[in-house]
């Protein structure tokens, strides 16, 4: 998944940073707006995901380090 000399095609780590640092800024904000795009919601067309609550609010439920792992 990491992009590393034994796996050139990898995600950079920079991507795992910004993640990161979003969950451990502003952990709520942060699962609200991956919660869009993460269910499609941002494609024409698309169904409403309901503001992706439900997700954050299963989220918020979780320790800082169980949702880090």
């Amino acid at each position: 998944m990491l992009n590393t000399p034994a796996n050139p095609n990898g995600t950079p780590i920079e991507a795992f940073d910004a993640i990161r640092a979003g969950v451990w800024g502003d952990r709520s904000q942060f699962y609200k707006d991956l919660s869009v795009p993460f269910y499609g919601a941002n494609r024409p067309g698309a169904p409403s995901v309901g503001g992706g609550t439900g997700g954050v609010l299963a989220v918020e439920h979780a320790g800082r380090p169980q949702e880090c792992l």
